[in-house]
């Protein structure tokens, strides 16, 4: 069975609407909304750290 060629077409025309939207959004948001909070990013250290750890001990893991 195929797809009429109107029906694509709209996903062409809805997908655009989608992306520009999304364009949008992500411009207005803050500069605040991407940055990492202290306490976490420090708590994402040490995690990456004592895997590294664990890693050299044991590389299987």
């Amino acid at each position: 069975m195929t797809t009429p060629a109107v029906t694509v077409l709209d996903w062409k025309k809805l997908k655009q609407v989608y992306e520009e939207a999304e364009r949008r959004y992500l411009e207005s948001l803050p500069p605040e909304h991407f940055m990492e909070a202290v306490p976490h990013a420090r708590q994402r250290e040490i995690t990456l750290e004592s895997f590294a750890v664990i890693h050299a001990l044991r590389p299987d893991i």
